[in-house]
Formats: structure tokens, sequence, C-alpha cells
């Protein structure tokens, strides 16, 4: 099985995403042929193999598939480096992090640009708004009620 793809600019430079246990979705890492030079992630989805021709099943949908196109859109969202100019950029390597979400990319030539990159999303960071005191209160809840449950089941 296999599917052509095209994209609207050359690549001079490329590269993948790796994790500490690969796990996370990989990402394909390239420097697009534009004058400005910047760090372009492509996710696995829009590179998938399966992807059918026609009308997406039901199936396909389940398991994360999109459509067939041979073109491979410009996502101004999937641009790493942000608005910075990496100057005659000749490599990208990738290595893991201490986190399975989280894979550190370095970008060198002329310049080194360093960035990180959560292709499947930061899925094992806890939010800005969890909540540490109902955690530490449940925890305890449970050791005073284990405490208070254990004597009771001893001496039935």
């Amino acid at each position: 099985m296999s599917q052509a793809y095209a994209l609207p600019y050359g690549v001079n430079a490329a590269g993948v995403t790796i994790t500490r246990l690969g796990i996370t979705t990989k990402k394909l890492l390239g420097k697009l042929g534009l004058p400005s030079g910047q760090l372009y992630g492509i996710p696995r989805q829009l590179l998938d193999a399966r992807r059918s021709m026609g009308a997406v099943s039901d199936v396909d949908q389940e398991n994360g598939l999109l459509p067939y196109e041979p073109a491979i859109p410009f996502i101004p969202s999937h641009v790493l480096s942000y608005n910075q100019t990496i100057w005659g950029m000749q490599h990208i390597t990738s290595i893991p992090s201490m986190m399975e979400s989280t894979s550190l990319v370095v970008a060198y030539g002329l310049d080194i640009y360093f960035t990180r990159d959560t292709p499947s999303g930061t899925f094992d960071m806890l939010n800005e708004d969890f909540s540490k005191s109902a955690l530490l209160l449940t925890i305890v809840g449970l050791t005073v009620g284990i405490a208070v449950a254990n004597p009771m089941v001893s001496t039935m």
C-alpha cells in the first residue's frame, strides 16, 4: 500500500521526532524551501498510506484517518520556528525528553534553533488549573477510610 504526496515547497533538510518510549505519534520535521528558512512539522496523520481515496468510513474515522489529498497543505500552525528565521539550516536532530509527550528538536546550520514539540499533545503533564489540594484531600480521606475499615474487617 502506498500513496504519493506533494508539498507546496521543497524540503532542504529533514528529521523526525523521537520520544523516550516511542509511544507518541511521530512527526516529520523539515526545512521548507522558503526564503524565511522555517522549521515545519508534518503530523503522521497527513502522511498515512491508509488514507481512503473517497469518503471516510466510520472505521477510518475511529482510527483517525483523514481523506487522501495528494498535496500536503501548508498550515501556519505547524511551523515550529514561529516567526524566527533559521539561517543556513542543514540538519534537524530530535532527542527524547524525560516526558513521553515531548521531543526536543535542534535545527542547525549557520544558526542554532532549539524548541520542544509535543506531536500528540501534552498528555503526561498536569493542567495549570489541576486541583492539587483536592487530590491531597482524597488521598488523606482514603487513608483514614482504610485505617477505620481495617480493624472492622479483621474482627469479622
